[in-house]
């Protein structure tokens, strides 16, 4: 059974937003997946932060991207994606669910979610989740 909502690290988006990324096809049907089976992809502002800073850092995978271009990539993952708010209330929900995640014990995201390689450097549906690939992807 599907869990409701499934917290969505950097490294999942960055891998998806990546054509070239190792990881790519894996995050992009992760993603899929999770908005096929109607459950909430949800990422905090730090995710985003960080979205932001992995890209306009330097190359990934060959792949440059600039700030203008980052900020419409995140906007994108942002309407595709519950943006969960991050404060001292909630960030210890927020570190049990990533670590629920990131030890294989979330049902909606099973072994996909550890094939996703980290990033190195130098959902609510379906609709919106390929939205913001197709973004990236035209950008290029």
């Amino acid at each position: 059974m599907a869990a409701d909502l499934v917290f969505i690290d950097t490294n999942v988006l960055v891998a998806a937003s990546v054509e070239g990324h190792p990881s790519h096809a894996v995050a992009t049907a992760l993603l899929d997946r999770l908005a096929d089976q109607g459950t909430t992809a949800c990422v905090s502002a730090q995710v985003c932060r960080e979205f932001l800073a992995v890209l306009t850092r330097g190359p990934i995978e060959g792949r440059s991207f600039g700030v203008e271009e980052s900020l419409e990539v995140l906007d994108g993952w942002m309407t595709a994606c519950d943006v969960l708010d991050d404060s001292g209330a909630v960030l210890p929900e927020l570190l049990v669910s990533e670590t629920d995640v990131s030890e294989g014990r979330n049902d909606a995201v099973g072994a996909e979610y550890s094939e996703i390689e980290p990033v190195r450097t130098g959902a609510r549906t379906a609709r919106s989740a390929a939205s913001a690939r197709t973004r990236c992807s035209s950008a290029a």
